[in-house]
């Protein structure tokens, strides 16, 4: 994943906070702020004191973020897809190869200010089974999504990644191989 992913998903924290509070407690903030604790503070020391509550907030959500970003590895076997993540509640998941219906590169609107997205797969089997992870580069994205398809086709990789051969192409002698099979040889003498 990539390095700024835990600030990318730090934001939501803050927001949702932002939202809590607005939505819920108007009244609430609103008596505070016409209380005479509040006079007898004044507008900046509650000012002050309302940003540091959500610096500190930030700070630990920044933190929780980066502590679960080292925490998510992915990885493509030739069977499937497999996701872990998670600091207190660790989970496990995978998607087989044979199962899988779409992968596709999204790109939301911070990851676009820096280049990123996530990938997500969608797999046959119910609505709990799709993987979606990220944040990568969109060269990343790109190359693992061809990746994915290309072993859930049946396309072996090679040692350089660039050579594709299906395993149950035969080559002829002198022939090479393609994904789509045999390649034709030249049998004709021109």
């Amino acid at each position: 994943m990539h390095p700024i992913s835990p600030a990318l998903n730090a934001w939501k924290a803050l927001a949702a906070l932002l939202a809590v509070i607005v939505y819920q407690n108007t009244d609430l903030v609103a008596d505070l702020l016409g209380s005479r604790w509040a006079r007898e503070r004044g507008g900046l020391v509650i000012a002050l004191m309302v940003l540091g509550a959500l610096l500190l907030f930030l700070l630990v959500a920044g933190l929780y973020s980066w502590l679960a970003w080292r925490a998510t590895s992915y990885a493509v076997t030739d069977n499937a897809v497999w996701y872990r993540s998670g600091i207190l509640f660790r989970s496990q998941r995978h998607a087989r190869l044979d199962r899988i219906q779409a992968v596709d590169v999204v790109h939301p609107l911070l990851g676009r200010l820096f280049g990123l997205g996530r990938l997500s797969v969608e797999v046959a089997g119910g609505s709990g089974s799709n993987l979606t992870f990220g944040f990568l580069s969109t060269r990343v994205l790109d190359d693992l999504r061809a990746e994915i398809l290309a072993r859930a086709a049946g396309i072996r990789l090679g040692a350089s990644g660039q050579t594709a051969v299906r395993p149950d192409a035969t080559v002829p002698p002198g022939g090479h191989a393609t994904a789509e099979g045999p390649a034709p040889t030249d049998e004709g003498g021109a």
